[in-house]
């Protein structure tokens, strides 16, 4: 491991439990860790890397949770489209929802830029397909935050994007 990333580790490491202690909540240490995309996949089956969604988007990455979300990278040509997946706390957040869980596509607009139509309709064939696998079982990737706890823990980290 470099000395370097060794010591950005310890610094957001720090960061994120300050944070936490400062807005009374929950220890984040679980939400920052890393997790494995295994725990997020069973939620988009039957879909897998590379697999076409609709509409010309194809799922191109799933992260494990960190920094309290997973975040699905979704691919249309030479475009990318990260739509982060927290979990819902009250109303629904985002361009579509489940249950338990918010999807927010994260595009630095801060929620006033105009989502192209064609994409909003793709995120919610996504969630439509989670909400299914939820039914069937599957269960919410432990570690996830609601999108404004985050902001709260971790925006001053720059780990949203």
């Amino acid at each position: 491991m470099r000395r370097r990333d060794f010591f950005q580790g310890v610094l957001l490491s720090g960061a994120a439990i300050t944070a936490a202690r400062q807005v009374g909540a929950r220890p984040l240490a679980d939400s920052w860790a890393f997790r494995d995309a295994a725990e997020v996949l069973p939620l988009l089956a039957p879909l897998g890397i590379g697999d076409e969604v609709g509409l010309g988007f194809r799922l191109q990455d799933v992260t494990g949770v960190q920094a309290g979300a997973a975040v699905v990278t979704l691919r249309r040509g030479s475009q990318f489209f990260r739509v982060h997946v927290c979990l819902r706390e009250g109303g629904p957040r985002g361009l579509a929802h489940t249950e338990a869980l918010d999807f927010l596509l994260m595009n630095d607009g801060d929620g006033d830029q105009q989502t192209e139509e064609r994409l909003a309709r793709v995120v919610n064939v996504l969630a439509s397909l989670v909400r299914k696998n939820e039914q069937a079982g599957a269960l919410t990737p432990k570690g996830l935050l609601s999108h404004a706890t985050r902001a709260e823990s971790f925006a001053s980290c720059g780990k949203l994007v």
